[in-house]
């Protein structure tokens, strides 16, 4: 019994390595074709007390501005829209666009 425990536990290892390796923030930015910006770690920032926008505000300072970027957030790649053109683009889609979609 104990034996299948720790194959499983091996196997969920192997799996979460797997994953952190090819699922680079950076890899993904060059695949899409938008900046990637550095950020703080979120723990960090709310245990220093620092506002999480302010935080991007200051990376885009320092990067340049940019309307489409990207950033690691929760260790997954997070795309940011900064211009209020494109997010309404991106925002109002029309319904019929998307077939297969039920609505209730």
């Amino acid at each position: 019994m104990l034996i299948f425990l720790y194959i499983a536990l091996f196997i969920l290892s192997v799996f979460i390595l797997w994953h952190c390796l090819t699922t680079n923030p950076v890899n993904e930015a060059i695949c899409r074709n938008v900046r990637l910006i550095p950020l703080e770690n979120m723990l960090f920032m709310y245990l220093s007390r620092r506002r999480y926008e302010l935080a991007v505000h200051e990376a885009l300072a320092q990067t340049g501005s940019s309307q489409i970027f990207a950033a690691k957030v929760l260790g997954n790649f997070t795309l940011f829209v900064a211009d209020p053109v494109v997010a309404e683009q991106v925002l109002s889609r029309q319904f019929s666009k998307f077939s297969r979609r039920r609505v209730s």
